[in-house]
């Protein structure tokens, strides 16, 4: 009890200690030089550490500060981990940081590159869609003058239809209207034919197409010749064209004489007249061929009678 009393004592209480006196000072000069006036590597945990490795031996077991200085050093100990794991992990996060920035600024220079890539086959695409609207453009006009064209021709085509269709109308007709003028004239050959021949036996005058030339027609006489009545006299008239013209003609007559009559005729287009007239001059050129053959036939007569004479 005299102890616990003596313990409690203010003389025993307020006598300092090595760690009371060195905290004091600690203190002290803080407070004189301020917080910032610590020294570059002052270690704190070595101060303390010589604070209490002394220990207050003189103090009782209630006030001594052993366990306090053991964690204090713990305290240390770990504040000092805990800063050099802190500037490890700022470090890290620094490096990982320049890393990202790093990789963010070639992400932003490869999206650059991309961009202008892009732009420029942007650039490609307007031209390449203005080409197309150009090309697309004409091929319109085009296609519009195509149509133009296809409206034109067909309505070309049925005007052509059209004036086909009259112009086949036009041949079947006029092919009708020349079977019906063949068979007329079928009919009237079948009965002209007989009124010919007779015509031929009693004025000695037959006419006939030449073989293989449809458009030249033989007149031929007889009956023109007193002396032989079976003698026959001809000439071929071409009625190819307007104007007549004769070929042929036997017994032959002066070219003037025939001219003058085929001039007549195409002038007067009277074909009857013209063949009688034509026979006058045939008959006329036999009458003169007779004299001359019965002048000949004298003469000889004459010549052998003078003759027998002698």
């Amino acid at each position: 009890m005299a102890s616990r009393i003596s313990l409690a004592t203010p003389g025993k209480l307020h006598t300092p200690g090595p760690l009371s006196r060195s905290l004091r000072a600690s203190v002290s000069s803080r407070a004189v030089a301020g917080p910032s006036s610590q020294p570059a590597g002052f270690d704190s945990h070595w101060l303390l550490q010589d604070d209490f490795e002394g220990g207050d031996s003189d103090l009782p077991d209630a006030l001594r500060f052993d366990a306090l200085g053991t964690a204090v050093r713990d305290f240390v100990e770990h504040f000092t981990a805990f800063k050099e794991g802190v500037a490890v992990t700022a470090k890290e996060a620094s490096e990982m940081h320049a890393r990202r920035v790093e990789e963010q600024r070639n992400g932003m220079e490869d999206l650059r590159l991309r961009t202008e890539k892009q732009k420029e086959l942007e650039k490609v695409l307007i031209e390449s869609i203005g080409r197309e609207e150009e090309e697309d453009k004409a091929a319109r006009v085009q296609a519009q003058q195509l149509l133009s064209q296809r409206n034109s021709i067909t309505h070309r085509i049925q005007e052509a239809q059209a004036e086909l269709e009259a112009l086949q109308a036009s041949l079947e007709k006029k092919q009708s209207e020349k079977q019906d003028r063949a068979a007329r004239l079928q009919r009237q050959i079948s009965r002209n034919g007989p009124e010919l021949a007779l015509f031929g036996r009693m004025l000695g005058c037959y006419i006939k197409a030449v073989p293989g030339q449809a458009k030249l027609l033989e007149f031929k006489f007889n009956l023109v010749n007193p002396d032989d009545t079976a003698e026959e006299a001809r000439f071929v008239l071409d009625v190819d064209s307007r104007n007549y013209r004769v070929t042929e003609c036997e017994p032959a007559l002066p070219e003037a004489k025939i001219g003058g009559l085929v001039a007549e005729l195409n002038a007067s287009r009277a074909l009857y007249v013209f063949v009688k007239k034509m026979r006058a001059a045939i008959r006329e050129e036999v009458d003169h061929i007779r004299a001359d053959r019965r002048s000949r036939k004298r003469k000889e007569l004459a010549s052998s009678t003078s003759e027998g004479r002698t």
